[in-house]
């Protein structure tokens, strides 16, 4: 893993990153999952950054009394029922990969980022501009192209140290072809 890399994943897994709005506020997307019938690939629903990262989120502060394992304070309502309903259903998303974890020579764990310039080339990411993806079976680093896997999709808090790390988890099963 290359110094930018690492640099990124040090700041991912502390959770710094700015906060602030991203796009367009919740209620002026509406139907961003929408009530129309998702696409369906390869028997997982798209979940695109588009419908992921359309909402503004505001993360709670850094909790110094926050225990290793607790579960951190409620987002509320910040996250739309319309995402929300993602949660436990097998996805398909796409994005960029930013290693965290390696084991053998594989990738286990890493961030599948909307755009490869967020994080160490530009714009810091918010927390809803990144799926934090495990895959039991590693997978081979595969930086700078769009890549899409598919998996299980939590919606869910996901605190480290006091510090909101993620908001969407995926149990990654195994690459799909990444079309466009």
């Amino acid at each position: 893993m290359n110094v930018a890399s690492r640099f990124c994943s040090i700041i991912f897994a502390l959770g710094f990153w700015l906060p602030g709005p991203v796009g367009a506020s919740a209620a002026s997307v509406g139907g961003a999952v929408g009530p129309s019938a998702p696409e369906v690939i390869d028997g997982y629903v798209k979940a695109s950054f588009e419908q992921l990262s359309t909402f503004k989120i505001t993360p709670p502060p850094f909790d110094a009394n926050a225990k290793p394992g607790s579960a951190g304070p409620s987002l509320g309502g910040q996250i739309p029922d319309a995402i929300r309903s993602l949660d436990g259903r097998k996805a398909i998303v796409t994005g960029f990969m930013l290693p965290i974890k390696m084991e053998g020579g594989l990738v286990t764990e890493f961030l599948l980022m909307r755009s490869q310039m967020m994080c160490c080339y530009g714009v810091v990411p918010q927390v809803n501009e990144w799926v934090l993806v495990r895959m039991a079976k590693g997978v081979h680093q595969l930086m700078d192209v769009p890549v899409s896997f598919g998996g299980q999709l939590h919606v869910k808090e996901l605190y480290e140290n006091g510090f909101l790390t993620a908001i969407y988890v995926l149990d990654g099963e195994k690459i799909l072809p990444t079309k466009g």
